[in-house]
This record gives structure tokens, sequence and C-alpha cells, in this order.
């Protein structure tokens, strides 16, 4: 067994043992206001997690469509599109969309860009009601779509939430929309989970330095004693 096997190493791992670790970040980013229709609305949550929103048509497969206007509104975020046309015989008539994020005429999804990759593990809606659903997207940072579930029911009325269980995706953007005639809601919050730096990394003390070189000078005296 060498001397850097018995004693430098051992003493190299303890030193480093408290340099560096992870630790978890869970916080939540409140997404209303009064802002009224844009073509983005940026965030940054307590813990320095960045986020961008924007609105969009959704896919018929999950991914992000054409952009659309994203509106902040006291009771959340919602999406504006296009006006509706429906036409008869005698007339066509022209909707206008509403605030919310809907299926009413295209579907309709709010996506999500953060500043790197998190996990969400609640969303918090508002104007809710007991028959709603809510499609969530994971997509990749190229865009394509990593998962895709278009049938997830929102618990509670008026204000409601959903919040995930088992292994939770992880991804920097995702896209919560509404997939399928007849849901409307608006998103009021996200709690999200990443992983971050404890500790930054620091040099060694001097006086680790030196105790290293002292071990490294007396391998060398003890290797030219047995080659004399």
């Amino acid at each position: 067994m060498t001397l850097f096997t018995k004693i430098i190493a051992p003493a190299l791992l303890a030193l480093s043992a408290s340099v560096a670790g992870a630790a978890t970040v869970t916080d939540v980013i409140d997404l209303r206001g009064s802002g009224g229709l844009d073509h983005s609305y940026s965030y940054t949550s307590s813990e320095g997690m960045g986020v961008t929103a924007t609105g969009h048509y959704l896919n018929s497969d999950g991914s992000i469509g054409t952009q659309a206007l994203v509106g902040q509104y006291s009771h959340g975020l919602g999406v504006t599109t296009a006006a509706t046309t429906s036409c008869h015989w005698w007339r066509c008539s022209h909707t206008p969309d509403e605030h919310y994020v809907d299926s009413y005429g295209p579907d309709e999804v709010v996506q999500f860009a953060f500043d790197s990759a998190v996990s969400i593990s609640r969303i918090y809606f508002s104007y809710v009601s007991s028959w709603d659903d809510f499609s969530f997207s994971v997509i990749s940072s190229g865009g394509g779509v990593m998962s895709f579930n278009g049938n997830l029911d929102i618990l509670g009325h008026n204000y409601g939430y959903y919040d995930f269980s088992g292994p939770l995706a992880i991804s920097s953007i995702f896209g919560i929309g509404a997939a399928g005639y007849g849901d409307y809601f608006k998103i009021a919050a996200l709690e999200v989970i990443w992983e971050e730096d404890e500790t930054p990394a620091v040099p060694l003390p001097a006086s680790a330095l030196l105790m290293i070189g002292a071990f490294g000078t007396f391998g060398a005296m003890r290797r030219r004693r047995k080659a004399a």
C-alpha cells in the first residue's frame, strides 16, 4: 500500500467533503398582476429562479404553436387568440376570444420557459368549474414534445390546483393549456423545484497545501532510502 493510499488520499477526501453540495429548492411563483395583454411576461422567484410566460395556440400533439397574446390579470394568466368566426346561411358572426386559457375555438396554451431545468410540482388555477381539465406539455430545449397529457383534472371550484405525483418531469420549458372544447381557466401560480449548489467551491487553505507538500517530501525521502 502506497503512502498516497494510506495518508494523502484520505486527507484530501476529508478536506473536500464539505467543499460543495447540492440543495433542493422549492418556491412558488405568483403569476398574477395587472399588466393586461402583452407578448410576454417575465418573473423572478424569491429564490432567484426566472421564467418567461408567452401565449400560444396549442397543437394537437402537445407542441407549442403560433404565438398569441398573453394576458396578466389579478387572478392569473390567460391567452387571447384571434376572434372566432361562425357562419350560417344568412350571416357570419365574429366572436372575440375570452381572456382565459380556453378551448372555445382554437386550443390555447401558456408556455413557461425557465432559466434552467426545474420540476413543476403544483399548479394553482382560478376561474375553475367542476368539469374543467388542462393539458400539460413537457418540451425539450429544441422544441420537441417530451411528454404530453391533454386531460388532467383540476381539483377545486373557482380556485383550483393540481398536484403532480410520482417522478416529476424535469425540463426548462413547459406548456399549460386547454385541449378539447369547453375548458377554460387562468393560471395563478406555479410551485417549482430545482437543484442548486449549496456552497461554492473554495481553494484549499494554505495549511492543507503545506501538509500535502510535507507528505510528498516524506515519500520522496523514503523512496531514496530504499534505493540506497
